[in-house]
């Protein structure tokens, strides 16, 4: 096992691997239990979205560490899954069989793009300065929600859109006290500190009666829910269907693409150019997965970026993934125990992550005007439309009508402009 993955070679071991794997485990528990919530809203029941949901991030982690070899986790977008919850079944009227049936569709069409290396290529001529934005804006995005989470930062009204949670509040404190030690532990160079912070914050918050524990520890899953039938893609082949099919395939392309370079960036595993080598492995199987899940009962799948605590935890080789997938297996059984802990035992781990991931802003050519604020325009609507999709596509929409208007149309590329087309589509056919 040692061997296969490349251990020796990594500089790393089987303990520190299993530590990263528990500890990405524990960063992204709550999805088991959010993201089939979320996803009830489009008329399929709980069991069908939770098993489907752990049934992806099982394969698709399980695939990302044996054949890619990487140490993160493969799960299902909490953001598109609010998208087709939220927009697509309730404000556009698609139907749950076509809204699987597009994402159906959508992965197949980034399977095959993918085999024929389009899909590597237009990723691989995204500018650098663009790459590093992707890193810092989904940081800052992580740690933004970490705070909303938590409260530590609520929503406050028009004239003053957020304002200081109440710090007096005992989840409050705690989620600063889960902040600050892991920080503090990080500083020392322990390197489970964030799986430190969870247990040590969780048992703080049962101690101090925040916490109930669940009636039972294990609970068997209705396996009968899960279906493969959920897709209806024949009825998405008419002229109706083309704004979702549209929005959905440039939302996966866009956050796909976008937490894979951020998270192989935390991971150094970019070459001088920001270009991860070797990235159609990772991308065959975010689409291969997202073809399970639109036929199982879920959203597209990806890396997750929630899975670089696992590497800030030590994880260097696929075999935290593979652990981490394993995790999930008895996540199935144990999902009483993990829907019981509150944002505020792991939170910091997202806050610490992404502001981690903020420090690529220091990479950026300040004094390139045509590089530097589209990046930052990026950054900005990441984080103030809270939605990744659409910062990502602002940005391709400005950098290269930038480089256009100032003569410098000579330094974009043809995948540029077909990411500016895609962009503006996106926003053309988008009711949000």
């Amino acid at each position: 096992m040692a061997d296969f993955f490349n251990l020796k070679q990594l500089n790393t071991n089987f303990k520190t691997e299993l530590l990263a794997g528990l500890t990405t485990f524990l960063t992204m528990s709550y999805i088991i239990v959010l993201n089939p919530k979320i996803l009830a809203g489009i008329g399929i029941s709980f069991e069908t979205a939770f098993l489907a949901t752990v049934l992806t991030s099982i394969v698709g982690s399980f695939l990302l560490g044996v054949f890619a070899k990487m140490p993160f986790a493969i799960a299902s977008y909490i953001s598109e899954s609010a998208f087709v919850s939220y927009i697509a079944f309730n404000l556009m009227g698609y139907s749950s069989g076509q809204i699987f049936g597009t994402i159906l569709l959508c992965a197949a069409v980034l399977f095959v793009l993918t085999i024929f290396n389009i899909r590597s290529h237009i990723v691989n001529s995204i500018p650098i300065s663009i790459k590093l934005a992707f890193t810092a804006g989904l940081g800052m995005f992580l740690s933004f929600v970490a705070l909303l989470n938590t409260h530590i930062v609520t929503v406050n009204n028009e004239a003053c859109p957020l304002k200081l949670g109440n710090i007096s509040d005992i989840e409050v404190i705690l989620a600063l006290f889960n902040i600050a030690l892991i920080i503090i532990l990080m500083a020392r160079k322990v390197k489970a500190a964030i799986l430190i912070s969870i247990v040590t914050t969780a048992v703080l918050g049962w101690w101090l009666g925040l916490i109930q524990l669940p009636e039972k520890f294990v609970a068997l899953p209705n396996f009968s829910a899960l279906s493969f039938a959920n897709a209806d893609i024949m009825s998405i082949f008419n002229i109706n269907a083309i704004p979702l099919i549209i929005i959905i395939l440039i939302m996966m392309f866009i956050d796909t693409a976008g937490s894979l370079i951020g998270a192989s960036y935390q991971a150094n595993l970019l070459d001088e150019n920001k270009n991860l080598p070797d990235i159609k492995k990772p991308m065959l199987i975010d689409s291969a997965t997202s073809i399970l899940g639109a036929l199982t009962g879920t959203v597209t799948n990806g890396v997750f970026l929630d899975s670089v605590s696992g590497v800030k935890a030590g994880g260097k080789s696929g075999l935290t993934a593979v652990v981490f997938s394993l995790l999930m297996i008895t996540g199935v059984f144990f999902y009483p125990v993990i829907a019981v802990l509150p944002p505020f035992t792991y939170s910091g781990a997202l806050f610490v992550i992404g502001s981690l991931m903020m420090s690529t802003l220091k990479e950026l050519p300040v004094d390139d005007y045509t590089e530097y604020f589209p990046a930052i325009l990026a950054i900005a609507f990441i984080v103030f439309t809270f939605n990744v999709g659409i910062g990502i596509a602002v940005c391709f929409i400005v950098y290269p009508l930038l480089k256009l208007l100032t003569g410098r149309a000579k330094e974009t590329n043809i995948s540029q402009w077909v990411l500016f087309l895609l962009s503006v589509l996106l926003f053309v056919f988008s009711p949000c």
